[in-house]
């Protein structure tokens, strides 16, 4: 997505399930089951109202607020919701802020995920949440640098600067390590 505040129909489905999640290759065999379990809440939101989302509709170059409906079509791949034969939105857009307050624990894996952390792990998590990095948003190295060693030292981590630039590489995509960061 072109707006770093808001995520695509996928990226709100991962979010849902996966967010700050540590499988194991025994747990990923359930992972279906836990995305299935996303989409039924995501779709349930959206028709309850408790999501709002917007997308264009076919012919148009304005968003437009999209009124679901229970019989609504959604393709996660395409990012697109089809209201009926002729109602297509695409380009569908649902706002971060309004996922985190309708899932403020959205770990559907309680079941399956490893509870342990870190305290670098907890760290670059907030500053994924924080930052809201994305497929489509992943920073600058420097800055996330920056912020990484801020958090160590608030919480009396030793400094260090090869494992600071270590987590700042883990949190981007690895074609966001070579140089090419994606930024919108």
């Amino acid at each position: 997505m072109a707006e770093h505040n808001f995520f695509t129909l996928q990226e709100a489905i991962n979010w849902i399930a996966f967010r700050g999640a540590t499988m194991t290759a025994e747990q990923k065999a359930n992972r279906s089951n836990v995305t299935d379990n996303a989409k039924n809440l995501l779709r349930r939101a959206l028709f309850d109202g408790g999501i709002k989302a917007e997308g264009f509709l076919t012919g148009t170059d304005t968003p437009r607020p999209i009124n679901f409906s229970d019989k609504a079509e959604i393709d996660y791949a395409r990012n697109t919701i089809r209201i009926n034969r002729l109602l297509v939105y695409f380009n569908v857009k649902i706002q971060i802020a309004e996922l985190q307050r309708e899932f403020p624990n959205n770990k559907l894996l309680s079941n399956f995920v490893s509870t342990y952390t870190t305290p670098y792990l907890e760290i670059m998590h907030e500053v994924i949440d924080e930052e809201q990095i994305s497929a489509t948003n992943q920073g600058n190295k420097e800055a996330l640098i920056e912020i990484i060693d801020n958090k160590m030292k608030e919480r009396g981590l030793p400094k260090s600067k090869n494992l600071t630039n270590a987590m700042a590489t883990l949190i981007r995509l690895p074609e966001s390590q070579k140089g090419k960061a994606l930024k919108k």
